[in-house]
């Protein structure tokens, strides 16, 4: 895939704005010594938060997790990728959820695709830039530009702009992608009504190798070729491009009388209405085209492949509007009142498979009821689809907590959902592959709890019964189990401190019920960070060096169909049981925040390691990090 032009392109404008704010954008303003010792204006403190008004949290301008610069790699996510970030990767920790359309094209891009149901709105009053860059030695380069500022007193408007662009550790693996999002948000004075904005668009175009075409059926002997290069790859045509625009817009109106001095207290506001309306639309589009010669018949051994050049396309749009009466703020109840959600929504659905077309209409209403009792909070939730694709499925859960600000935390969830399967597993058509399904819902029970104490750290266990599990077989075709799984998992999270050392071990463990293993995750699987923090010079200087451990069992992780773009069950190939390690510095002086990294510290010694069948990780690896945020 020739993508040069389109990368200087980007590379240019990229270095423009990044030139223009390094010179438009000097510190300056009042200042105030926060506790990670940054210094930044006292009256603009900036933060983000949701537009439900969840979720508030400052810029993060810590050492925590710096040299995790990836989010595949951040506290509570496991993957198995393959080959490089900018492939697919599919999450190892098992969560069900009402799906519809091609959902799943976005949750294997998790670190790249921007999704508006993520969306964190800022508020700042003078205009706040953050810059973030990676390089790595493979050809790895990493930029994130985040822009915020209030252009009214009530108004803030910002933008982001993430890019990365690889030509991969071995052959066939370019990659280059971009992706675009601008929001906005309005809060009138008295807080009676705000307004919220949107618009989210992706570009990725890779090159796609199918994986490595190991020298004999179970070994990876590579140690003579210096070149990775020159290790022969499944696929040498395919190549795919995905895009997909997002536009979402909220407008929330008070209906009631102010209540004085309550909530709402990040915006220092004095009033705020109880009872609101509020309105939300959204559409969504999403496309996927697929070029590829075939003439790697090994590669789809299960398939009668033509000849003729394959070209292949996946499209979806939706939209969606809801109409929602509620009043909770801040996410959870006013003390003392009884807070509720009610919801009616429609949605439209249009899908096509090359030679498949597929227009659905659906209804669906949903309600929450939360009350506050002295020191526990009770809740339920529940959602109902009247037509459609999702007709009949439904999810109801009943929750138990502890009152907030406490300091031991608890939280109980029963629960038990209906998703229909991902369009994907009962249509799909191309002038290779296709079937017609008519797959029963996936039902999932589950009780789950968790308990949070600063000193012990945070331990969650869940129990699951799944039923009608969804997935692609040993052929890569979509089958359905006629046999329940249970599912038990347990994670650990904990940061502990001893005068400058700090350990912070996170622990996943899950069982599954059948020899089979169908899910394919790992049974154990654990992430550490042990290093040194100390401030120096002063305590001007704030810094951490030491090493990520990661470790998992052996297991039979699921591999990659290229031209389905599906991750598919396979029993043969069984990868794990090799500890990885990387050591890092990470450093920060007010609001400059930098990390060198060393990867793959082990492949010195070893043959290449896998997340995915025949996707080799790549070996030894430099990386440099810098974060650096501009406040005018």
């Amino acid at each position: 895939m020739d993508s040069k032009k389109p990368i200087k392109f980007i590379c240019s404008v990229k270095l423009c704005l990044l030139i223009f704010f390094l010179m438009v954008l000097p510190l300056s303003g009042k200042v105030w010594a926060a506790s990670d010792s940054s210094k930044v204006a006292y009256d603009s403190i900036p933060y983000f938060f949701k537009d439900n008004f969840s979720g508030f949290h400052l810029i993060d301008t810590s050492l925590n997790e710096l040299q995790r610069y990836n989010s595949l790699f951040k506290t509570g996510n496991f993957y198995n990728i393959t080959g490089h970030l900018s492939l697919p990767s599919r999450n190892v920790f098992y969560q069900t959820r009402i799906s519809d359309a091609l959902t799943f094209c976005s949750t294997l891009y998790d670190n790249l695709y921007l999704n508006n149901n993520q969306t964190e709105f800022m508020h700042t009053y003078y205009p706040v830039t953050m810059i973030k860059a990676v390089v790595g030695s493979k050809k790895e380069q990493v930029v994130e530009l985040l822009h915020s500022q209030q252009i009214l007193p009530a108004l803030n408007v910002g933008f982001k702009i993430n890019g990365l662009r690889t030509e991969g550790y071995y052959n066939k693996q370019q990659a280059n992608t971009i992706g675009f999002q601008t929001f906005a948000s309005y809060l009138s004075p008295q807080k009676r009504f705000q307004s919220f904005f949107a618009y989210t668009y992706n570009r990725i175009a890779s090159q796609l190798n199918g994986g490595l075409q190991p020298d004999s059926a179970f070994s990876y002997n590579y140690s003579n070729l210096s070149d990775k290069n020159l290790i022969p790859v499944y696929l040498n045509h395919a190549q795919q491009l995905i895009f997909g625009s997002d536009v979402y817009t909220k407008q929330v109106l008070g209906l009631d009388k102010k209540l004085v001095n309550h909530v709402l207290s990040p915006f220092n506001g004095t009033s705020v209405s109880l009872n609101k309306i509020a309105v939300y639309a959204r559409y969504q589009e999403y496309f996927r085209h697929y070029d590829d010669q075939y003439s790697d018949s090994l590669y789809y051994q299960n398939y009668w492949i033509t000849q003729q050049p394959f070209k292949d396309k996946l499209r979806a749009q939706k939209t969606k509007i809801v109409l929602s009466l509620f009043n909770t703020v801040a996410d959870s109840p006013l003390e003392h009142y009884l807070g509720y959600d009610w919801q009616v929504g429609f949605e439209n659905l249009d899908v096509s498979f090359k030679d498949y077309r597929k227009n659905y209409f659906t209804f669906y209403t949903a309600a929450s009821l939360s009350k506050n009792i002295r020191n526990v909070v009770l809740g339920a939730e529940g959602k109902y689809y009247l037509n459609g694709y999702n007709a009949n499925n439904y999810q109801t859960v009943f929750k138990l907590s502890s009152a907030p600000k406490k300091v031991t935390h608890w939280d109980i969830q029963i629960g038990i959902n209906s998703a229909a399967p991902e369009v994907i597993y009962n249509y799909y058509y191309s002038n290779n592959f296709y079937w017609n399904n008519t797959l029963k819902p996936v039902q999932h029970q589950f009780i789950n709890a968790s308990l949070t104490r600063q000193s012990l750290g945070t331990l969650f266990l869940q129990y699951s019964i799944i039923k009608n599990y969804t997935f692609a077989d040993t052929f890569a075709l979509p089958t359905q189990l006629n046999v329940p799984l249970n599912l038990i998992q347990l994670r650990y999270f904990k940061v502990f401190k001893w005068k400058a050392l700090r350990w912070a071990p996170e622990i996943l463990i899950q069982h599954e019920n059948t020899t089979q293993q169908y899910l394919g995750i790992p049974t154990y699987f654990t992430k550490a960070s042990l290093y040194f923090e100390e401030r120096i010079f002063k305590r001007q200087l704030w810094f951490q060096t030491g090493a990520d451990i990661f470790w998992l069992n052996n297991y039979k992780p699921y591999t990659y169909m290229a031209a389905t773009h599906l991750f598919y069950y396979q029993n043969k190939f069984t990868t794990g049981n090799m500890p990885l390690v990387d050591i890092f510095l990470s450093f920060k002086i007010k609001t400059v925040q930098s990390f060198i990294r060393l990867e793959q510290i082990n492949t010195i010694f070893t043959q290449p390691y896998f997340y995915s069948p025949y996707y080799a990780m790549p070996g030894l690896t430099f990386k440099f990090g810098l974060n650096w945020m501009f406040i005018n």
